[in-house]
């Protein structure tokens, strides 16, 4: 037993059951038409609505700034009927997004987004490759046939199965072969009656890969900054030769600073007093890769202060992090979006949690949750034990104002495993492997219920422990079934359970693979290493 020491427990990734609630589902959260030809416009669109509540809705629709191309319309129960005035645009992909309310249903407000083709896509290809590497792009043609120029290094090669179209993906190929000498090569792809430029830039040079590009930010006026850990470092892969190194990077726009740390960038954005607009601002790195310095666009929205929103399906599992999925009673969960607080990040100092955190709460079920940290653009907090299962609603309240209602599926266990360590709780993996007879820990959430039963946010005990009122079964890839020695709450932690377990003789050296089965339902599979 013990504690997690300084292993990290939360990773840094009013609502009353309502009676006669309209409550909202979209027949579809993606509008993708067919590609169409330059000069063309895109046939018009349509989402259907359902209320699977009581009452009736009162929709309305909004477009996101910079679509001048697609206006979106609906009556107050639906259908939402999109509209593209595309005839002009010049050929390239676009996107944009479009905010499905009703202040009064339940899993409103939601987003739907538009994307539309117009002639063939990409419009050009322009890539750094090392000699004897492959790259593919997908191809979005208005149809065959196709033809290439430049050589054997540039093919245009389908996959799919199936006799129907929309089962068959045509994509874009370079490969250059190893002998190929360094230089810039041309070509081009021509799909129906469109002539794609290619050009290859091959290298024996690194190649830097950014984690994301573009970023995509949508922050309030005069809303806190953000920066690490809620905003993602932009982190580096090498797709070429040698060892890359970056150096440094500048950020370009207001509002806007980029540091390196570790050979990655850490990035903070303060919209301060910036007016409600579209900002389109830029990181440059430095590096010794053959495509630096190179230029990663920041794509910043500001909008007016308003009261917090969920975003719809975002109270989501602290490990999985995936919308839509069941959480636990008793689980650490977070609640995405915007505006949730309008204070600096604050994290609770000790237990017994608290309730109220940077001005805001979440509500399950009108029961105000114990919380781990608030922020603008998430919540991190622990599902009452006691919360009635099956749908259950949550709604956060910031300074005194209500937000939106969302709806999530709660279940007694959603077990998951975050992390294996050893005894002394370091991590078990290839630089601190295990042998077959050591005990290790697995580090998990969402396990179900205790005996004794913790009080929600408080610490659990040492004696009596609260052990796991049905314990799991430890299952060990090619070594079989093993009864774990303690399975509870981490006594001293938050909603963080371990389970100790001792690898059996029988188990592989290598990458180990182990999973705890509580009769009909498994865990997620957690990997370390034997030596």
């Amino acid at each position: 037993m013990g504690s997690l020491g300084r292993f990290t427990l939360v990773t840094l990734a009013a609502c009353t059951l309502v009676n006669a609630a309209p409550w909202l589902r979209l027949s579809n959260t993606a509008v993708v038409p067919a590609p169409v030809a330059v000069g063309v416009n895109v046939p018009s669109a349509t989402v259907q609505v359902i209320n699977i509540g009581d009452g009736s809705l009162s929709l309305s629709v909004s477009v996101a700034p910079g679509a001048d191309w697609l206006s979106a319309s609906t009556a107050p129960s639906g259908p939402i009927v999109f509209n593209f005035q595309t005839a002009s645009l010049s050929r390239r992909t676009y996107t944009a997004h479009v905010t499905v309310s009703d202040p009064n249903a339940i899993d409103s407000p939601q987003s739907i987004t538009v994307t539309v083709q117009i002639g063939a896509s990409p419009a050009s290809v322009d890539h750094y490759m090392a000699p004897g590497s492959f790259w593919q792009t997908q191809l979005s043609p208005l149809g065959p046939p196709f033809t290439t120029e430049g050589g054997p290094w540039v093919a245009v090669v389908l996959y799919g199965t199936g006799t129907l179209q929309m089962y068959k993906t045509w994509w874009i190929q370079l490969s250059p072969p190893r002998t190929m000498p360094e230089g810039t090569y041309t070509g081009s792809v021509t799909a129906g009656s469109d002539n794609i430029p290619v050009t290859m830039r091959l290298t024996t040079q690194p190649i830097a890969v950014p984690s994301v590009t573009p970023i995509n930010l949508r922050l309030a006026q005069g809303g806190p900054p953000m920066t690490a850990p809620f905003l993602a470092p932009i982190t580096f892969t090498n797709s070429g030769l040698g060892t890359l190194a970056v150096s440094g990077a500048t950020a370009a726009g207001p509002g806007l600073i980029a540091t390196l740390a570790d050979g990655q960038i850490l990035l903070g954005v303060e919209p301060g007093t910036l007016p409600a607009g579209t900002y389109n601002d830029s990181v440059t790195v430095q590096c010794n890769a053959a495509n630096c310095p190179l230029q990663i666009p920041v794509n910043l929205q500001t909008v007016p202060p308003g009261p917090p929103t969920i975003a719809y399906q975002n109270v989501i599992d602290n490990s999985t992090f995936l919308p839509g999925l069941d959480i636990a009673a008793g689980d650490v969960a977070l609640v995405r979006g915007e505006q949730l607080s309008v204070q600096p990040p604050a994290f609770a100092q000790a237990a017994p949690l608290p309730t109220l955190l940077g001005g805001s709460r979440v509500l399950v079920n009108g029961v105000p949750a114990p919380l781990f940290y608030s922020s603008a653009g998430q919540i991190a907090f622990l599902v009452p034990t006691a919360a009635t299962l099956g749908v259950a609603l949550v709604r956060v309240e910031r300074d005194g104002h209500a937000g939106n209602t969302v709806s999530v599926n709660l279940v007694k266990r959603f077990p998951r495993i975050v992390a294996v360590t050893d005894s002394a709780y370091r991590i078990v993996d290839i630089h601190n492997p295990a042998k077959p007879g050591d005990t290790i820990i697995l580090w998990g959430i969402g396990m179900g219920p205790t005996n004794p039963v913790v009080p929600d946010g408080a610490p659990a005990p040492v004696n009596p422990p609260a052990l796991l009122a049905q314990p799991p079964t430890a299952l060990f890839y090619g070594a079989g079934f093993v009864t774990p020695a303690f399975a509870g709450l981490s006594p001293g932690a938050v909603g963080l359970y371990q389970v100790n377990v001792q690898i059996p003789a029988e188990t592989p050296k290598g990458n180990a693979e182990v999973i705890l089965e509580f009769g009909s339902i498994y865990s997620n599979t957690a990997f370390f290493n034997i030596q």
